[in-house]
């Protein structure tokens, strides 16, 4: 009998939420080492090739319950095609459905990026119900679980490990430059969405403009569907001459953003491990986060601050702070990175697919 990593092709399943984030960019990163630096195969399947660089190979959408239930068996029809031995789910939603890949002969891998507990429920009694029906069906169909935030190995199983997130070495090489003369005092990169909380960056940033310096500069790199309220609360607020949104940048050039600003924030609701963070601090910068995913391992003491999302007189006064002493945070947050240099945690993650 073969041995797991013995010419295995590895089969990357990823459904495309219209936008290039930190997940996307994970598993182009893990497709490429382990095709460079292992004996597997692996290959990204995707409903839309334009996303990634690597060589992918189409499968039907399968980003909603609808599309999902018209579509999967065409994906495994897809995958037995291409005699995939492995199969790594890229996405919560669909690693509830790991029991349909296992019954198919096929070894299934859930990567897990976002917490289990995000769940758009207001109703308490419901969220635990679908938290717990996520914990069930995903420890069931899986062979091996790999999230990339610790929170989740509190609700998994015992197959469940924690491989955390990583930066690219280019990220590194960014010019060390004085960012006391940085164009923009705040960045924000991601994604327009409600989970990002986006609208509360501007409304702290508004508090640290009236309470510190009403010339700071915020810069707001990315697209996403809340891009028109962001715009309408930025001109309630009368911050037009203060906020840029830059629209979404490609990762090639996204470095020298980072290197024109002075501090990184993230007032997300939910988190995996971001990635903006890690290459934010890889380039010297201090971050602001909230205590969510795996924030926390990272952001602190000596490289930025971790803040509640209650009050943002006191996030301002935060902010403040930063702004005003970010080149003491350089060394620290740079040497922080370092622990989640790309090839220590790409090497971890394919040992664990063995």
């Amino acid at each position: 009998m073969m041995k797991y990593g013995e010419n295995m092709k590895i089969g990357i399943v990823t459904p495309y939420h219209s936008n290039f984030g930190g997940g996307e960019v994970f598993i182009e990163s893990l497709n490429s080492y382990i095709n460079t630096e292992s004996t597997f195969d692996s290959f990204i399947f995707t409903s839309d090739r334009e996303v990634f660089k690597s060589e992918s190979i189409l499968i039907p959408n399968i980003n909603s319950y609808k599309n999902l239930s018209k579509n999967l068996f065409g994906i495994i029809r897809v995958l037995k095609k291409q005699s995939i031995d492995i199969v790594i789910i890229n996405d919560v939603f669909l690693a509830t459905f790991s029991c349909i890949f296992k019954f198919f002969g096929f070894r299934t891998v859930s990567l897990l990026h976002l917490e289990l507990s995000n769940v758009k429920c207001s109703n308490a009694l419901l969220s635990e119900f679908v938290v717990n029906m996520r914990r069930h069906l995903i420890s069931l169909g899986s062979n091996t679980i790999l999230s990339v935030n610790k929170t989740n190995i509190n609700y998994l199983s015992k197959k469940a490990k924690y491989v955390g997130n990583f930066v690219d070495y280019d990220f590194f090489s960014a010019a060390q430059g004085n960012r006391e003369h940085a164009e923009y005092d705040f960045i924000y990169v991601g994604r327009l969405v409600e989970v990002k909380n986006v609208e509360q960056i501007v409304g702290a940033f508004d508090e640290y403009v009236r309470k510190f310096d009403n010339d700071s500069k915020m810069l707001i790199v990315g697209e996403g569907p809340q891009k028109k309220e962001i715009i309408d609360i930025i001109n309630s607020r009368s911050l037009h001459n203060n906020v840029r949104l830059q629209g979404f940048v490609h990762r090639d050039k996204i470095r020298d953003y980072y290197m024109n600003a002075k501090v990184c924030i993230l007032l997300s609701l939910s988190e995996g491990f971001p990635t903006v963070l890690l290459e934010a601090m890889a380039t010297g910068m201090p971050c602001i986060s909230t205590n969510v995913g795996s924030c926390s391992e990272i952001v602190g003491k000596g490289t930025g601050a971790i803040v509640k999302l209650d009050n943002n007189s006191e996030i301002a006064s935060i902010m403040y702070e930063l702004v005003s002493n970010c080149e003491k945070y350089s060394d620290t947050a740079r040497l922080k990175s370092r622990e989640y240099a790309s090839d220590v945690v790409l090497e971890k993650l394919v040992g664990d697919l063995k």
